[in-house]
């Protein structure tokens, strides 16, 4: 079966990085996107809730799996989940361009969705098994998450804006 992905804690930690911390319920990987709202003004440069799909399609890169796996080109936020029901960070400080040709920093004060995709190790388990059943057949690839699924636990995260650390400015005024 997919692994279930948890939720432990997510929070903008400066103004370019939204920290999740979660929790697989079998040994696996996790990958993590930061997408933009439905509304954002930017869709069609970046992908939004609504345009993520279920499967491939040669007219945009918001498949869901590959969304959230980033491109060979680009940085990926990923976690290698080696223990069940252990705490792992992903760190999220970039958004990749819907037609994957690059990714930029995340905005300072504005809001963004997460999209988290999880498989397990089912295949590399079943392979290296000291004794395999004399009925063993090796599985053709990991279990892997549904878009219903990875949707629900985007919603879970909610919006998540990047926080301002520019230091204030003060206006001097003097009274005459």
């Amino acid at each position: 079966t997919p692994p279930t992905l948890y939720k432990v804690l997510s929070e903008a930690i400066d103004q370019e990085t939204i920290h999740i911390r979660m929790q697989l319920s079998e040994p696996g990987t996790i990958w993590c996107q930061a997408a933009v709202q439905d509304t954002d003004p930017e869709t069609g440069l970046y992908c939004n809730p609504s345009q993520i799909l279920a499967s491939a399609s040669a007219a945009t890169n918001c498949y869901f799996e590959t969304y959230a796996k980033g491109f060979a080109s680009n940085t990926v936020f990923r976690a290698d989940v080696h223990k069940a029901y252990t705490d792992y960070d992903i760190k999220v400080n970039r958004i990749m361009r819907e037609d994957g040709t690059q990714k930029i920093a995340l905005k300072h004060e504005y809001p963004y969705q997460i999209l988290c995709f999880a498989e397990d190790d089912w295949k590399i388990q079943a392979g290296a098994a000291a004794v395999k059943s004399p009925n063993f057949v090796a599985p053709s690839g990991p279990n892997k998450q549904k878009l219903a699924t990875v949707s629900t636990f985007m919603s879970t995260f909610g919006v998540i804006s990047t926080l301002d650390d520019s230091p204030p400015s003060f206006t001097l005024l003097k009274m005459q």
